[in-house]
């Protein structure tokens, strides 16, 4: 008995781990990537992805990038939203394209400028590596966006 919950627990552990820690995403695979993402069942907060029928990325780096910052953003609403839903979406906006993470939790409460943690840095970080900018709401009415714009000229640059 012992031998089987010990080998259940390594096996989760991996998984966690593989699920986390994806790092075939290129442009191509990014749906795919984020599909993955929401269906796992490792969230304690149960996730959804809406894709917008003109949505389309061609920079595998920035496909990268992107994927990675919706994965801590899912990661950090899990931990800390204590919603019912988090809403990942990727579409386009008027000078590029633009990814979401929305959850409907208990927001940052003044927190996001006084105590920023190393997760939103590195979002911020990865935003900016590809030429995009992050930007994080929390509106009074609770729930928090994290959103990366990323530039047509970003993209073209990167190519």
């Amino acid at each position: 008995m012992y031998l089987t919950l010990n080998n259940g627990a390594a096996s989760d552990t991996r998984n966690l781990s593989r699920a986390l820690h994806r790092s075939d995403v290129d442009a191509v695979g990014l749906v795919d990537g984020l599909k993955d993402l929401v269906d796992r069942e490792i969230w304690k907060i149960p996730c959804r992805l809406e894709v917008r029928p003109s949505f389309h990325i061609e920079d595998d780096a920035a496909a990268a990038q992107l994927y990675r910052i919706a994965r801590e953003a899912v990661i950090n609403a899990n931990k800390h939203a204590q919603g019912r839903e988090i809403v990942i979406a990727v579409g386009n906006w008027r000078k590029g394209i633009v990814l979401s993470v929305t959850d409907d939790g208990v927001g940052f409460q003044n927190e996001l400028n006084s105590t920023s943690g190393l997760g939103l840095s590195i979002m911020k970080y990865r935003a900016r590596s590809i030429g995009g900018r992050l930007e994080i709401e929390s509106p009074k009415e609770g729930g928090t966006r994290v959103a990366c714009y990323l530039p047509h000229s970003a993209l073209q640059s990167n190519r």
